[in-house]
């Protein structure tokens, strides 16, 4: 057990960064001091029914002790940068480690190599669990690569490998160090159930906070393989959705590393599904303005844009715009909005809005300005709704439908992305707090053709739209400026 115990090593460094004695912990936890010598020296472990107050302890005590130095230096090993936050992060740590112990003790897998474990079947559900690994903590500096073929895994296993970091990310912080790509399988013979698409958008969306990239190929059909370099790997055959058999586990470096390589090979240009761009990179090359004089342009809005701004509102957010490490200047948005404009007035766009997306631009007044969230006032909220509804007016090619709320409620927990389709560019832009990972070019034919079809199956179907014509969605709108209206006489 000592080889394995990872969970004591983590503890005694902790401690020793923090020079916090054993007697002095356990006075902090009320604990005879033989209990953490044994935790410390591997010996045993904290049991089950006291492990989350002792971990808890163990953390608060470990940051209250910490030098400055030391306190910098966990502050870049966990991409933190205060105290609540470090805590959460070495209870995380510590429990992971705990659990990982554990579940070696209970294991009923065979020694096939050095730091290598076989098992002849396992649920789902135990494949998963073994795939988070404690190395995912490693958020400073961690390369994965996996090559799964998800879309045929039972939706509950589909939502559990999406979350596989397993940290809690209730800040939704950027973590530059994190590098994963994933392989996956998208020759799927039946599309017309919109959860594959749906899951797809709200996974892309759920990693803007890591360098995260999306293959795809035939090499991932019927497997599940996962490594983490330097760290850890497992592999396995899917051979229904909720089943692998011949596992194999390695924390073995030469092994893992030899999987993450092999893996790393189908990641390439020629199969990369999603291309990250950034909004310079877009008004730039002209992909803003190709997308927008496209043929059939179909847009699925979760949260409102620049597109329907009248112009005395748009120079006024475009003077106060200072978008993050890029150079757009006033004149390329003057120019963008114009054309924008123009387009919106006389071309056919079909136009699906979800519900929830005007009524919370009417409270929060939050606007994806060009990739930048700004905060208008209500009174700016009045004139953009009042525009928006104007702009229906004017031209009767727009067409315009009402998405229910909740379209599946599985994966709400991810705010509602944008996704824009036509016949020659389609691209995402998603909500997350990293601005460089907003925004996605569909980088295969394959994907543009999952979620056009998507877009035109949801736009048909009376399950998924709340509000289809052009009367009662002006009402809708109409309902969302009284709110406004009322926030504004209530000052």
């Amino acid at each position: 057990m000592k080889e394995k115990n990872r969970f004591s090593s983590l503890l005694k460094r902790l401690m020793a960064m923090a020079g916090l004695k054993n007697h002095t912990l356990a006075m902090q936890l009320q604990y005879d001091e033989s209990y953490i010598s044994k935790w410390v020296n591997g010996n045993s472990l904290p049991s089950d029914k006291t492990a989350e107050s002792v971990l808890r302890g163990i953390s608060r005590c470990i940051v209250d002790t910490l030098d400055d130095d030391s306190r910098q230096a966990l502050y870049l090993e966990y991409q933190v940068d205060q105290d609540d936050d470090l805590m959460r992060a070495a209870y995380d740590n510590l429990q992971s480690e705990l659990n990982y112990v554990r579940e070696l003790k209970e294991t009923t897998g065979s020694n096939i190599a050095p730091q290598t474990l076989h098992y002849p079947e396992l649920t789902l559900a135990e494949f998963l669990a073994k795939m988070q690994h404690p190395s995912l903590r490693q958020v400073k500096s961690l390369y994965v690569v996996a090559m799964i073929d998800i879309l045929s895994l039972d939706q509950h296993y589909q939502l559990m490998v999406a979350d596989f970091k397993g940290r809690q990310d209730v800040n939704f912080r950027y973590y530059p160090g994190v590098h994963f790509s994933m392989l996956i399988n998208l020759d799927l013979n039946d599309w017309t159930n919109p959860y594959n698409a749906v899951f797809l958008i709200n996974m892309l969306s759920k990693e803007t906070n890591v360098d995260y990239q999306l293959y795809s190929g035939m090499q991932a059909v019927g497997k599940i393989v996962f490594a983490v370099k330097d760290a850890y790997a497992i592999s396995g055959m899917v051979v229904d959705k909720t089943h692998c058999l011949s596992v194999v586990t390695s924390e073995d470096i030469t092994t893992c590393n030899a999987i993450y390589d092999r893996v790393a090979s189908f990641c390439n240009n020629e199969t990369l599904l999603v291309r990250k761009v950034t909004m310079g990179e877009m008004l730039h090359s002209h992909d803003y303005l190709q997308y927008l004089f496209a043929r059939n342009q179909r847009w699925l809005l979760g949260h409102l844009t620049e597109h329907f701004l009248p112009d005395d509102l748009h120079e006024e957010l475009a003077a106060g715009y200072h978008p993050v490490n890029e150079s757009i200047d006033k004149e390329t948005l003057q120019k963008t909005h114009i054309l924008v404009k123009s387009i919106l007035e006389n071309m056919d766009i079909q136009i699906l809005v979800h519900e929830d997306a005007l009524t919370d631009f009417a409270v929060s007044g939050q606007l994806d300005f060009y990739n930048q969230k700004v905060n208008l006032t209500p009174q700016q909220r009045l004139k953009y709704l009042q525009h928006f509804t104007s702009l229906f007016q004017k031209n009767p090619r727009l067409n315009i439908k009402m998405l229910r709320s909740g379209l599946l409620t599985d994966l709400q927990c991810v705010p509602n992305p944008t996704l824009f389709l036509s016949d020659t560019l389609c691209y995402l832009r998603l909500v997350r707090t990293a601005p460089t990972n907003n925004i996605s070019i569909l980088n295969k034919v394959q994907i543009c053709d999952v979620f056009r079809r998507f877009f035109d199956d949801i736009w048909t179907d009376n399950k998924y739209v709340a509000i289809e014509d052009r009367i009662s969605a002006a009402e809708m709108v109409q309902h969302v400026i009284q709110t406004v209206n009322i926030l504004l006489q209530n000052g």
